[in-house]
C-alpha cells in the first residue's frame, strides 16, 4: 500500500485497516516525514501492533496541533471578610439544629453575629440554596456569610438567587404562652428544673404541652439551661412522658452548647 500524502489520509487508511482487520489489509505506510521516522524507529512487529502505534501517534499529533481558544477572563476573587470563621463545633451544632431543632435557627444566627464571627464557607452555598424562598432566613444567611455570599450569588444566580414563585408566607408571631406554662419563666433555675421534672414525672405535663414547653425553653435565660437539662434527664422514667422529657433535654443541651460556642 502506497504511503498517504497527508496525516488526514493516513488516519482514514488506519481506520479502514481497523475495520477490516490487519489480517485482511496490511498496515498503511505513514506519510514521509516525522511519522515515517517514528514508525521506523519502532522496529519490526506485526501489522496489528503497527496500526495501534500509528493510531496512538496520530492522536497525540492531532491533540498537540489544536489551536488554543481565546483566553477566558480571570475569575474575580471574593472580597475579604476580616471576621473569624465560626468553629467546627458551631458548624456541627448548626447541622443538628437544622435537622432536629429549627426553632433554634434564628438564635444561632443572632448569637453568631453577636460573637463577631462569620459563617463557615462550606455552609454558604447549601444554606443559600435551602432558603431561596424564605426572605428572613436568607437575609440572616447573607449577613452571616458576608461578602462571600453576594459573590457566590452573582456567580451562580440560577442556583442561589432568591426565588419569587412559591415564596413562603411570613408566619404569624406566636401568641403569649398559656398562664400555666408562662409561670415557669419566672422561676429561678433550680425551681424551674425541679418543677418541670416533677410535672413530667406526675403526668401533669404531657405531649399536649410540648409546643408550649419548647417555646418556654427557647425563651428562658441561658444560665438556667444546665440544671434544667440534668433534671429533664432524671425525669425520663415515666413511660408516658419519657420521650418528651428526653427530647426537651436534648433541646436545652443543644441550646446551651450553641450559646457557649458562639458567644464570647
Amino acid at each position: 500500500m502506497s504511503a498517504a500524502s497527508t496525516l488526514a489520509e493516513h488516519w482514514d487508511a488506519l481506520a479502514n485497516v481497523a475495520l477490516l482487520g490487519a489480517g485482511r489489509r496490511p498496515a498503511p505506510e505513514p506519510p514521509v516525514g516525522m511519522t515515517a521516522a517514528l514508525a521506523a524507529d519502532r522496529g519490526a512487529g506485526d501489522d496489528g501492533e503497527a496500526v495501534l502505534d500509528q493510531v496512538g501517534l496520530l492522536v497525540a499529533l492531532r491533540r498537540g496541533g489544536l489551536r488554543p481558544g481565546p483566553p477566558r477572563p480571570l475569575l474575580v476573587t471574593a472580597p475579604d471578610d476580616p471576621r473569624p470563621v465560626c468553629s467546627e463545633r458551631a458548624v456541627a451544632l448548626l447541622h443538628d439544629i437544622v435537622t432536629e431543632w429549627p426553632v433554634l435557627l434564628d438564635e444561632w444566627f443572632t448569637a453568631l453575629a453577636a460573637g463577631g464571627r462569620r459563617l463557615a464557607p462550606e455552609l454558604v452555598v447549601p444554606l443559600l440554596a435551602r432558603y431561596r424562598t424564605d426572605p428572613a432566613r436568607r437575609a440572616a444567611v447573607l449577613a452571616a456569610a458576608g461578602p462571600l455570599g453576594d459573590w457566590l450569588v452573582e456567580l451562580f444566580p440560577e442556583q442561589l438567587a432568591p426565588r419569587r414563585g412559591g415564596s413562603r408566607a411570613v408566619p404569624e408571631p406566636p401568641g403569649p404562652l398559656p398562664a400555666d406554662i408562662a409561670r415557669y419563666a419566672e422561676f429561678e433555675a433550680e425551681l424551674l428544673a425541679s418543677s418541670l421534672a416533677h410535672g413530667l414525672e406526675r403526668g401533669e405535663l404531657s405531649n399536649r404541652h410540648r409546643p408550649m414547653l419548647v417555646r418556654l425553653l427557647c425563651l428562658v435565660p441561658p444560665a438556667v439551661l444546665p440544671p434544667v437539662t440534668a433534671a429533664l434527664h432524671r425525669a425520663g422514667t415515666n413511660p408516658a412522658t419519657m420521650g418528651l422529657a428526653l427530647g426537651l433535654a436534648d433541646l436545652t443541651s443543644i441550646r446551651h452548647s450553641m450559646i457557649q460556642e458562639l458567644l464570647p
